[in-house]
């Protein structure tokens, strides 16, 4: 279906189930998926989770800085949502590129597709 029919469907709930793809490298994207202050209309289209623990612990993690605890708090986070079936992990997108010694320049985005941008050959 297109875009604008998906993200209207989506944001009724008119759906069994639904691709999730978080492209940005922090943890706090969490938030915007499974915190309840994101329900529609208020936010993201798929969120629907009504859960006071995971809502404190999303916001607290939000407010920790990076180390331990914070890693602990992301920790419980991730295994809540799977063990409440709020997401079912399905696959991990994989990629392969070949490459060899003159070519140079590759990185990867969040998302881990390569990145050509500063690529480039050599003798």
């Amino acid at each position: 279906m297109d875009t604008g029919t998906l993200s209207d469907r989506a944001a009724k709930g008119d759906y069994e189930a639904a691709a999730l793809f978080f492209v940005r490298p922090e943890p706090d994207i969490l938030r915007t998926v499974f915190s309840s202050a994101y329900v529609p209309p208020n936010g993201g289209a798929y969120a629907r989770a009504i859960d006071p623990e995971l809502d404190a612990n999303l916001t607290r993690a939000a407010s920790v800085p990076n180390g331990p605890e914070r890693e602990a708090i992301y920790s419980w986070i991730q295994h809540h949502v799977i063990d409440s079936a709020y997401v079912v992990p399905v696959y991990v997108q994989a990629y392969r590129l070949g490459t060899n010694n003159t070519i140079h320049g590759i990185s990867f985005a969040t998302n881990a597709s390569p990145l050509f941008y500063d690529a480039f050959l050599t003798n």
